[in-house]
This record gives structure tokens, C-alpha cells and sequence, in this order.
């Protein structure tokens, strides 16, 4: 809202450069702060409901705006927001928390990144007898030099079981090799054991 970004441009005045910066992954940054500030400056943020934890890593998930605002788009992002987010917060994650980004797109135009995320998924729709249903094309092991692999497309339903299976086959790993992020695992070993973990489910 409006008065929310008046605040937070005052914030910048006050306690950083004076300017607000915007990230690709959705972010706010304000450069130059004083150490003596950071506690208050983090309360101010508190206040307007914005955290200043976990801005980078498995719980900054990336979404475009789907179907909600875009014509383009064929799946109501959101909606896989919001069953992700549940879905990485649980605590058991905390030890990959910051190896693994997560981009979900609406349509092929990939305004959210998709191909170059640990995590992508782009909006499709999959046939059915009467229909289609929202779907997603499931993407590992993408960085901003190289692709993520296809490793299926899956109905909105089923990807929270997918994400949850490509999570805890990534957690196996990182017990025996310590990678700095699920695409270095991709990149070495490729995604055989990924794809082979999700066609057993």
C-alpha cells in the first residue's frame, strides 16, 4: 500500500542511504545501515508486517502473478505459493534452508525465473476427461548458467508431495556431501536419483 512505501522511503532517509533497492526476488533492500540501527530499523520493518529473516533461501519463493492480474498466465500462482510456503517453513528443512531457491512462473514467458532456480515450476494445464486442471512443469537444478531439468509435469495436488520428495532426497544427500545448493548436486550427479525418488511415489 501507498502509505507503507512512504514509510518505508522515510526508513531509507533515516537509518540508510536514502534510497529503496528492489531485488529479482521480489525484495526490498536499504544499503548503508548502521550497525547501532539494525535493531531498530528491523522493528520499524516488523511493524509494517515485513521481516528482514529468511530473504534469501527456501522461504523467499518467488511468484509471478499468475492468473490473479495476467492474461498470459494459465495457473493462479498463488494458490502453489501459499501450499510451498507451509511446506518449507516445517523446521526439519533448516539444515537446506539456504541451499535451494524456488521460483514459480504462470506461463512460458517465465516472468518469475523458473529455468534458473533449484526449484522451478511453470504454469501449464494437464487433460482430463472433462477438462483440464492447473498443472506444473517441475524444473531442478536451474542456475544462471544453465537450465533446470524437467523432471515431470505434475497436477497442482500433487506437487507439494513432489517438492516434499525432491526436499528430503536433497536432505539424504547434504548428510553424506556437503553441496552449497541442490543445482551444485544437479550439476554434479545429474537427476537420476531425483527422477527415480518421484516416479516411486
Amino acid at each position: 500500500a501507498a502509505p507503507d512505501l512512504r514509510r518505508i522511503a522515510e526508513l531509507a532517509q533515516l537509518y540508510a542511504d536514502g534510497h529503496v533497492y528492489s531485488t529479482n526476488r521480489q525484495n526490498l533492500e536499504l544499503h548503508g545501515v548502521n550497525e547501532s540501527s539494525l535493531g531498530v530499523l528491523q522493528d520499524e520493518l516488523k511493524a509494517l508486517g515485513l521481516l528482514a529473516d529468511g530473504f534469501y533461501g527456501i522461504q523467499d519463493i518467488v511468484a509471478c502473478v499468475g492468473t490473479t492480474y495476467c492474461p498470459l498466465a494459465v495457473t493462479k500462482t498463488h494458490d502453489a505459493y501459499d501450499r510451498l510456503a507451509n511446506l518449507v517453513a516445517e523446521e526439519k528443512y533448516a539444515p537446506i534452508r539456504e541451499k535451494i531457491l524456488i521460483n514459480i512462473t504462470g506461463c512460458p514467458n517465465s516472468c518469475a525465473q523458473y529455468y534458473i532456480a533449484d526449484i522451478g515450476l511453470r504454469g501449464r494445464r494437464i487433460r482430463e476427461e472433462s477438462g483440464s486442471v492447473e498443472a506444473y512443469e517441475l524444473r531442478i537444478g536451474g542456475t544462471q548458467t544453465q537450465h533446470g531439468a524437467i523432471v515431470g509435469d505434475f497436477k497442482l495436488d500433487d506437487c507439494e508431495r513432489v517438492i516434499r520428495c525432491v526436499l528430503e532426497t536433497f536432505m539424504k544427500v547434504c548428510k553424506e556431501h556437503d553441496y552449497d545448493s541442490l543445482a551444485a548436486h544437479v550439476r554434479d550427479k545429474g537427476i537420476g536419483l531425483y527422477q527415480e525418488e518421484i516416479d516411486a511415489l
